[in-house]
């Protein structure tokens, strides 16, 4: 699967960052690796990203505080929230604040592939709306 956008994978857990990366590369993907949302509002700032696998809490903040960089971005990036916990309260809340997903932690190589999936359906669709012409009403 050969995406025009690059993929981040924001995270202090070793298990998971492992499975993550293991995952996308089976599926043609390459992954980089941040450990902060600072480091990761750099890489936003210098590449095509367009999607971001966050750990709910980071060191430096949350995926809320990283929601935020990527709303003030020209393009759209996909955040999917990973966590050890599952309310469906709080993925509720995750999704009406921006998140694209939350999946569990550690991962599963198949919620990472439905996901990639997903957004790479998305990010089809998106090109193709931008392409259509535009209807005008007199």
């Amino acid at each position: 699967m050969n995406n025009a956008w690059d993929v981040v994978i924001l995270s202090t857990e070793i298990e998971s960052t492992r499975t993550l990366k293991e995952t996308l590369s089976r599926n043609g993907m390459d992954a980089l690796w941040s450990y902060s949302i600072s480091d990761c509002r750099q890489l936003l700032a210098e590449r095509n990203i367009g999607l971001v696998f966050c750990d709910r809490f980071m060191m430096d903040g949350s995926y809320r505080d990283l929601l935020n960089v990527t709303r003030m971005l020209p393009r759209k990036v996909r955040v999917v929230v990973v966590s050890r916990s599952f309310d469906w309260d709080e993925y509720l809340a995750d999704l009406r604040f921006g998140a694209f997903d939350v999946i569990s932690s550690p991962c599963r190589p198949t919620d990472v592939e439905w996901t990639v999936s997903r957004v790479s359906r998305a990010e089809r669709e998106a090109s193709e709306t931008e392409r259509l012409p535009q209807l005008q009403v007199h």
